[in-house]
């Protein structure tokens, strides 16, 4: 269980679906979805790094909306999900210079990152928390 202000990590496998385009010729990746975990394990305030392939990934519960964003600081690749939940304005701050990036968006707030970083799709079904990726 996550509990408010830490993160735990999953690690995931890379099983990417391919499905053949008759109209273009080749073929076209398909998202796959990634059970989290059930909702109950992610309350308000909570993070969880997953990692897919070779990326890392934070969710985050802010104020009860779910969000998934890379893991990783635009400026200087520090690990984002180490730093504060800024809930007020769903912001996560990164723990070596902090910089903000906006949950939504993945766009920095505030110097020094200028660029923003991934986002993705989180939805519950039933219980669970899941992601898509590509």
């Amino acid at each position: 269980m996550c509990r408010p202000g830490h993160a735990a990590i999953l690690a995931l496998g890379p099983d990417v679906g391919t499905i053949p385009s008759r109209t273009i010729g080749f073929a076209a990746s398909l998202p796959e979805i990634i059970d989290i975990c059930p909702v109950t394990e992610l309350p308000p305030g909570a993070m969880r790094v997953v990692i897919w392939e070779d990326l890392e990934i934070a969710v985050v519960n802010c104020r009860g909306a779910l969000y998934a964003i890379e893991d990783r600081c635009s400026h200087d690749d520090g690990p984002l999900a180490e730093g504060e939940l800024h809930e007020e304005d769903c912001a996560i701050e990164c723990p070596r210079h902090g910089s903000l990036f906006d949950l939504r968006t993945g766009a920095p707030k505030t110097l020094p990152a200028y660029a923003p970083v991934e986002t993705f799709d989180v939805r519950v079904d039933g219980d669970l928390i899941k992601l898509e990726v590509q």
